[in-house]
């Protein structure tokens, strides 16, 4: 039994020697776990983001229209909401704050908004 310790514990010191912040590692970490509820093209701008502080125009998914409990939850996790029409809320949110939003159990779906054009 010793050995499988002390290797799961070499194992954990290698992989916190790679030079990521604790932060970086946070952040990925939450991604992973909230994966399924991120549009592929938001996880991709959140990884080639510069700064985590970097706001970003989002569409936000909801199971049912959002109560005012739903949408101080939102906004306590760094959301500034824009509009919300149905089960669907437009806002504006820092990078490092969409795993956290993601979290939510409420929550189905965030992706980044797109410009439309009309016709």
């Amino acid at each position: 039994m010793l050995p499988i310790v002390m290797g799961l514990a070499g194992f954990v010191g290698l992989a916190g020697c790679n030079g990521e912040t604790k932060s970086n590692k946070v952040l990925e970490t939450s991604l992973t776990m909230n994966q399924k509820k991120i549009d592929p093209a938001l996880l991709m701008t959140i990884q080639q983001s510069v700064q985590p502080e970097q706001p970003m125009d989002v569409l936000i998914r909801t199971q049912g229209a959002i109560d005012a409990t739903q949408r101080a939850a939102l906004e306590g996790r760094g959301a500034r909401i824009g509009s919300v029409m149905g089960d669907v809320v437009t806002a504006r949110v820092p990078a490092r704050a969409v795993a956290r939003i993601a979290d939510l159990e409420f929550v189905v779906h965030i992706e980044i908004s797109k410009q439309q054009r009309l016709r």
